[in-house]
C-alpha cells in the first residue's frame, strides 16, 4: 500500500469518530431542547371544510416534526421537516 493511501486512510479513521461525536452531540443538544407540540391525526376533520382538527400531542426533538401515519383521505401518509429526515437515527 503507498503512503498517500496510508495517509488518506488515517485520515478517514481519525474523522469518522469526530464526525459521529458531533452528530451525538447535535442530536443530544436538539433532544434537550425539543417539546411538546399539538399536531393533527388526520381522523378527526371538520364536517363542513374537511380540515384536520388537533387532536394529539406528541413530542419532537426542536426544529424536528415528524408524524409517523397521518391520515390523508383514502391513505395514511408520514409527514416530516427536512432536518428530521437528515438528523433522523432511523
Amino acid at each position: 500500500m503507498s503512503s498517500a493511501r496510508q495517509k488518506l486512510l488515517k485520515e478517514l479513521l481519525w474523522s469518522l469518530p469526530i464526525l459521529l461525536v458531533l452528530y451525538v452531540g447535535v442530536y443530544i443538544t436538539l433532544s434537550c431542547l425539543g417539546g411538546y407540540f399539538f399536531n393533527q391525526s388526520g381522523k378527526v376533520r371538520y364536517r363542513s371544510m374537511g380540515l384536520a382538527v388537533s387532536d394529539i400531542s406528541t413530542w419532537n426533538p426542536k426544529g424536528c416534526r415528524f408524524q409517523y401515519r397521518f391520515k390523508t383521505p383514502g391513505e395514511n401518509t408520514s409527514a416530516a421537516a427536512m432536518i428530521w429526515v437528515t438528523c433522523s437515527p432511523l
